[in-house]
């Protein structure tokens, strides 16, 4: 049974682990190590092919632009019961924890349609809460995740109950290990099972730190960017088009009606612990350059959007 609830750095670890699916490792944005390689400029590796993803279909006629559509699946996990090697780990998350972490999944489409200008549109099909545990990790990088197959058990009767989706995003607990823990989130950017959508795994240990935060939900956000970017390589959208999601460091925003303006990225991060203008500016096609860049124009504008059909 599932019980759904309906409503409403800068260096990138990217590993193939299967054919047509791209990992993303998102190591803490605050971190020393972090801060330390902030100018160091990420290359993109090869995108996922074209023959390979489900978005690889451009569009030619964009007499009428509107948002992008995202159906989105919410999935909260609240049982740890999985063997890493010899270590079995376990942990049950509160009923607070489960309702935060539904509340969160369900912010997150208001915070994607705000921050885009109503460009994209994250659409919850459903968000749900398991009746099982995690019972499987999967070794990715240096670290054990929730990958797609593991999370199958579960996922399968909620996508057999909807025509298609584009979008996951899982929250489950940890025990606190650090090789469970060892960066915010990881993204899978095409899917095969899933008909193609982009599957994100995040941990849901910092829950009780949500309330407190500025923007909470950018992180959310930063999971499905990675989907996001995974879906617009494959359609053929340049680093030059659109920067890599880690490719942040010396940029700030070509907006002059912001009060961010006068700052890089990265200075209001330190600021204020939120990355939403950098968010932002990608998926309206305001970035500014790099020093040793030209003008261009940088992100996500609308008709580069509509490239994607949905």
């Amino acid at each position: 049974m599932l019980v759904a609830w309906m409503g409403f750095v800068p260096v990138l670890d990217c590993r193939r682990v299967d054919p047509g699916i791209v990992v993303h490792d998102d190591k803490s944005f605050d971190s020393p190590a972090y801060q330390a390689r902030a100018r160091v400029r990420w290359a993109h590796p090869n995108p996922v092919p074209a023959r390979t993803a489900r978005y690889a279909h451009a569009v030619t006629d964009h007499h009428a632009i509107g948002p992008s559509r995202w159906r989105y699946i919410g999935l909260v996990v609240p049982e740890l019961d999985a063997r890493v090697g010899w270590r079995s780990h376990r942990r049950t998350m509160s009923d607070a924890e489960v309702a935060a972490c539904l509340q969160m999944l369900a912010r997150v489409p208001a915070a994607v349609a705000a921050w885009s200008d109503g460009n994209a549109r994250l659409e919850p099909v459903a968000i749900v809460t398991a009746d099982r545990a995690v019972h499987g990790l999967a070794r990715v990088g240096d670290g054990w995740w929730l990958d797609p197959e593991s999370a199958r058990p579960v996922l399968e009767r909620v996508v057999a109950s909807t025509t298609a989706i584009d979008s996951v995003i899982a929250l489950y607990p940890s025990d606190g290990d650090r090789r469970l823990t060892g960066a915010w989130g990881y993204t899978w950017g095409h899917v095969g099972w899933l008909g193609g959508a982009g599957f994100s795994a995040i941990v849901s240990d910092p829950w009780q730190g949500w309330e407190g935060m500025v923007d909470a939900e950018h992180g959310f956000v930063h999971e499905w960017l990675h989907q996001v970017e995974s879906a617009y390589r494959a359609l053929g959208l340049t680093l030059e088009e659109l920067p890599a999601l880690h490719d942040v460091a010396d940029r700030r925003t070509t907006r002059s009606d912001v009060a961010d303006r006068v700052e890089t990225y990265v200075e209001h991060e330190r600021r204020t612990g939120s990355w939403r203008p950098w968010y932002r500016d990608l998926m309206t096609g305001t970035v500014g350059p790099k020093a040793g860049e030209g003008p261009a124009v940088r992100g996500l504008t609308p008709e580069r959007w509509a490239r994607r059909r949905r």
